[in-house]
């Protein structure tokens, strides 16, 4: 049986994220995060797509 993974995407200029910033009051609050050196978006290998999968990029949810 596939599985439908989906990940987000966006431009590294942040263009594509739409109106997020003026509608949202908390955009310039700044949170403390712990550094990792993983891609939030992306997929980790202990669940990675097989290739009956179907991988969708979306730029909301």
């Amino acid at each position: 049986m596939p599985v439908i993974y989906t990940t987000g995407q966006s431009s590294s200029d942040g263009w594509d994220v739409g109106s997020w910033a003026w509608k949202n009051t908390r955009t310039d609050e700044s949170q403390p995060r712990t550094k990792q050196n993983l891609d939030a978006n992306g997929i980790v290998a202990e669940i990675a797509p097989q290739p009956q999968d179907i991988v969708v990029d979306k730029q909301k949810p």
